[in-house]
């Protein structure tokens, strides 16, 4: 029986990959994860960190920042109706989830973190918001 050309090329070339390779693609995708486990979600969570975290100012976002006792790190995000319509407000969360993926390592365990945008704020750049994370792990 005959391989489809598809099939012929993608078995000749897994043997020929080095595990390294393999390897550290399984590394970094593993790393830049944002799993369910690594958020806030229920009411009670943000109110918490709300009420008893601290306040830093962002030239961007609004972070209110409680630390607790355990190795990982809490993100959640709120925004209002306020900032825009549907697709403003998706993309916002999606730009802050990716700067969290990316700079949650650096951040010290057992953040808990809510970010949300300043008011009279148009929609930021990915690196305003990454220079607004800084604030972070600076302090």
């Amino acid at each position: 029986m005959r391989l489809s050309q598809a099939n012929e090329n993608r078995q000749g070339t897994s043997n020929h990959q080095s595990t390294t390779q393999l390897r550290t693609e399984e590394i970094v995708s593993v790393k830049l994860q944002f799993p369910r486990s690594r958020r806030l979600r229920s009411q009670g969570e943000f109110r918490r960190v709300k009420k008893y975290g601290k306040k830093i100012t962002g030239r961007v976002v609004l972070f209110d920042v409680l630390t607790e006792k355990f190795p990982y790190r809490l993100l959640g995000i709120s925004v209002s109706k306020r900032f825009g319509n549907a697709v403003a407000r998706s993309r916002f969360k999606r730009l802050i989830r990716e700067a969290f993926r990316i700079q949650q390592y650096l951040l010290p365990p057992g953040l808990v973190i809510h970010v949300s945008p300043r008011p009279n704020v148009q929609m930021p750049a990915f690196q305003e918001i990454l220079d607004d994370f800084t604030l972070l792990y600076v302090k």
